[in-house]
């Protein structure tokens, strides 16, 4: 509720990933409203502490970074400075980022902020290791990028897997994955959503969708056709991409979950 309310009121709400060095939910980063931040080492590779999951953003650099603190080394109680490695360390400059777009485009709504800075991101993912795929948010935040020109803001809402009758989609049937899609960010040309399903038990019949253009703060909806066989083991919880892409403005981004 507190991010929420911060949120409509004009604040872009920014959190660090937490720093187990594992998949991880971590909150407040995860939850909705949040542009969640993990954090690299100078060669944009995720750093050791560093969580990673489907509900990180963008990552900066966290390592090494020089801060104020009110421990010295010897364990004094002083005003000092001290090299700290941390997502704490690496939000700030995601907030520094969201503060120059603000700068440039005083109109923007928190969400269009937000969206500009995750879909002008670097992709790492073939930096890192495989199974952290997707689980890097877009990428390395880049600066220069996020200040050109307005991007599609694609957030994809209310993910549901349901059969012919809009109940739960259950063994040996076929039904629809239906989402909601708003766009916070510039309008798109030809958009087109692919799915991919990271359980090889589930099918997914369309995995293409062509949305084609949405305008800024328009929302839509799209289905993709999906089954489950007889034998499915309902105590699986499978994962999903949803890759989307806009070849008339160079727009790419995607949206990974895993579906309980």
């Amino acid at each position: 509720d507190i991010i929420n309310t911060a949120t409509s009121m004009g604040s872009v709400v920014i959190a660090a990933a937490g720093n187990s060095g594992s998949e991880t939910q971590f909150y407040p980063a995860s939850f909705s409203n949040v542009l969640s931040v993990g954090s690299v080492n100078t060669n944009d590779i995720k750093a050791d502490y560093s969580n990673y999951h489907y509900s990180v953003d963008v990552m900066a650099t966290g390592t090494d970074i020089y801060n104020a603190t009110i421990h010295s080394d010897d364990g004094d109680d002083s005003n000092d400075y001290v090299y700290k490695n941390g997502t704490s360390m690496a939000a700030p400059f995601v907030s520094g980022l969201a503060a120059l777009i603000k700068s440039e485009h005083p109109n923007w709504s928190p969400m269009q902020i937000m969206a500009q800075i995750r879909s002008t991101a670097k992709r790492i993912d073939s930096s890192n290791p495989s199974e952290m795929e997707y689980k890097l948010g877009k990428g390395v935040i880049d600066a220069e990028a996020a200040l050109g020109n307005p991007k599609p803001g694609i957030i994809i809402h209310n993910p549901e897997i349901v059969n012919e009758e809009g109940q739960k989609l259950d063994r040996g049937e076929s039904g629809l994955f239906n989402i909601d899609l708003a766009n916070y960010g510039s309008a798109t040309d030809n958009l087109t959503l692919n799915l991919i399903s990271n359980d090889d038990n589930v099918t997914v019949n369309d995995a293409q969708v062509s949305v084609g253009s949405l305008n800024k703060n328009d929302t839509t909806q799209a289905s993709f056709e999906v089954s489950l066989p007889e034998e499915y083991d309902l105590t699986n919880t499978p994962s999903f991409i949803i890759e989307m892409q806009d070849s008339g403005n160079g727009y790419s981004d995607f949206y990974g979950f895993n579906y309980d």
